[in-house]
Order: C-alpha cells, then structure tokens, then sequence
C-alpha cells in the first residue's frame, strides 16, 4: 500500500505589510504671485507711484503685481479703464523730471571736497567726478522731457503764418495771371522767413 500523504502545513497567518503612500508633491507656493486681473484700486497704485517718478519697471519687481508687460498692454489700450490715468500720471512724472533739473543744477553740496596732504594739513579741492555725474544727470533729464514734452521743452522753433483772425491764407487766384499768384506765393514765403529770423534771433539774445 502507499503511504498516505502528508498533509501540508497551514500558513501562519501574518500581518500584511502596508507601505504608505506617497502624499502627493504639494506645489510651491510662490509668495507675492504677479496679478493677471485688473482693479480700480491696483491702477491706482500703478498710476499714483508713477507719477512720483518711480519707473514701471521697478514698480511691477513689487509684490503682487502685474508683469510690466501687461501693464504696458493695458495703458496702449484707449478702451481700457487705465488708459487716461496712466498717460496722466506720466505727464506728471516728466514735469517732475524738468524741476529735478533746477534742483541737481543748483545744488552745489558736493562740488568741493577735503583732501590732506602729506603734512596732515588739509585743502579744498573741486570734485570734478561729482560734477560730471551731476552733469550726466542733467543732460538725460533734458533729453528724456524734451522728447516726451517737446511742445513745452523741445528746441525746435516753428514758424506759422496765418490769415486775419488766426485763419487759414487765403489766395484768390480767380482772376489773377500766373505771374501775379507766383509774386503773391513769394511774398508769403518772404514773411514767413522774415518772421523765422526775427524769432531766432530773440531766442539767441
């Protein structure tokens, strides 16, 4: 006969091992997250540091604000609510920039400086470094309110000649030969380069 088989043994019954899961990867908060939607409160802040002389560009490096390129998107856009505003305050800042340079001009704190000798005595010297950045101050603020400004501070002088009134010249030439219009058209160009002459040298004087 055959040996009867054995039978095999129970398993033990263990705990079942649980592996954790992974929770999943919060992402970073960023702090101070740039704005993408527009507020009256936030154009208002844009357009009242603007016109205090800070410039756009340190102004959107802020906290909570917009990308300056967008900033720059909305005040070109003359349906937007910022639109007015933001040329407004700009006017503001370049009449600022052009008192600023009576005040860099006039201020001569730090033209001269000290300076000690071998002997340990002291003199006066001018601070010519100074008064070239001084200078170098002055010359962009001209440039920048001239082109930004240029009928109140740009250089170029216009001549306009105009009828009785403030009217537009008029030149009947109903009944008048081709020779007398051609005289009367040289007249008109004459006083207009008179008045040009006149009007350079008083600006010279």
């Amino acid at each position: 006969m055959a040996a009867p088989k054995k039978k095999a043994a129970p398993k033990k019954k263990g705990a079942r091992k649980t592996v954790p899961k992974k929770a999943p990867a919060k992402k970073p908060v960023r702090k101070g997250g740039r704005k993408t939607y527009y507020t009256e409160k936030l154009g208002d802040e844009i357009c009242n540091r603007i016109a205090s002389g800070e410039s756009l560009r340190s102004i959107c490096r802020s906290d909570k604000m917009p990308d300056e390129r967008r900033v720059r998107e909305w005040s070109l856009n003359d349906e937007h609510p910022i639109y007015e505003k933001y040329a407004r305050a700009q006017m503001i800042k370049w009449f600022g920039l052009a008192e600023e340079i009576i005040d860099i001009a006039d201020d001569g704190t730090n033209d001269y400086v000290e300076r000690a000798s071998k002997d340990g005595k002291t003199f006066v010297v001018v601070d010519k470094d100074h008064i070239q950045r001084s200078r170098l101050r002055v010359d962009t603020r001209k440039w920048i309110v001239s082109k930004m400004l240029p009928k109140v501070f740009g250089d170029k002088v216009t001549t306009e000649v105009s009828g009785p009134d403030g009217e537009p010249v008029k030149i009947e030439s109903k009944d008048l030969t081709p020779i007398e219009l051609a005289r009367r058209l040289a007249f008109v160009m004459r006083a207009a380069a008179e008045r040009r002459e006149i009007e350079g040298g008083a600006i010279a004087a």
